[in-house]
């Protein structure tokens, strides 16, 4: 875990795998379309036309991880993409800026993106642009942030390769994010304890293994393809189902009648979800 002075995190972030039976995968049957690469995204972007954000902002996007630099100091968080599809969301930051969860709308509302000759543009869930990322020059860091985290990330060829993994789409049809609206619950489970998940209409998500909960950011594509942040948890000894792993996990999400099926990059199944 990277410790810097001067920072407010949620909580300890522990990577919980909680498994739970589930059944054979249907046989997969077709990939994503590439129609963009997620590996385009890691950079140094100075961000421009982002509600909220003043001239001097930029984001910082690794592998998983990103870093937002403000002039009061750093924000930290996760994001995913896959295809076009593409989340963020904060979940540490600078005391310096904020005792508070800080506000970041325009990243709450990016559902996707596009590349734009050299640049990236941020779009919302109706295609609307919400923010604009060009490489231009470098933030004026507070000092409390180590020096590699402060320039162009450089990740090994390898990393980049499982970016760009172009998730297996099932035979089954693909959901929709209408189709996922609403609060759900691991299918054949019977035990005391309450493991679900509810996926809002403002783009976040809240998951419980029946006794860890968690939040994050998740978007759709019209074709399955799934992705989704996972924010801090706790790690509780428990009976119940991994219902934040599955979602955290899942690159695609497919309808088979009332149920949803996650899948991961391969298409192997995860698990399934009934309406609760």
């Amino acid at each position: 875990m990277r410790t810097t002075s001067g920072w407010a995190v949620l909580c300890v972030v522990v990577a919980t795998t909680l498994t739970a039976c589930a059944t054979a995968p249907a046989a997969p049957s077709r990939s994503a379309a590439p129609t963009a690469r997620p590996s385009e995204l890691v950079g140094l972007w100075k961000v421009s036309g982002a509600r909220g954000e003043v001239p001097d902002t930029w984001l910082r996007l690794d592998v998983d991880d990103l870093l937002l630099f403000r002039p009061c100091g750093e924000l930290m968080g996760s994001w995913r993409a896959a295809g076009s599809a593409f989340v963020g969301s904060i979940d540490g930051w600078s005391s310096a800026c904020t005792a508070r969860n800080p506000e970041t709308p325009w990243l709450d509302e990016t559902r996707a993106y596009r590349v734009d000759g050299d640049g990236v543009v941020l779009l919302d869930a109706d295609g609307g642009v919400v923010a604009t990322l060009a490489t231009d020059g470098a933030p004026v860091t507070t000092g409390d942030i180590a020096a590699d985290l402060t320039g162009v990330p450089t990740p090994a060829p390898s990393a980049l390769a499982v970016l760009d993994r172009v998730a297996v789409l099932p035979q089954a049809r693909g959901a929709t994010a209408a189709d996922l609206r609403g609060a759900w619950a691991p299918v054949g489970f019977d035990g005391e304890t309450e493991p679900g998940v509810t996926f809002d209409a403002d783009g976040t998500y809240v998951a419980s293994d029946g006794c860890n909960g968690t939040i994050g950011r998740w978007s759709v594509t019209d074709g399955g393809a799934f992705v989704a942040t996972s924010g801090p948890t706790t790690l509780v000894g428990c009976i119940g189902v991994g219902v934040g792993s599955w979602v955290a996990e899942a690159r695609s999400v497919a309808r088979d009648d009332a149920e949803l099926v996650l899948r991961d990059v391969d298409g192997s199944e995860l698990g399934r979800l009934r309406p609760r």
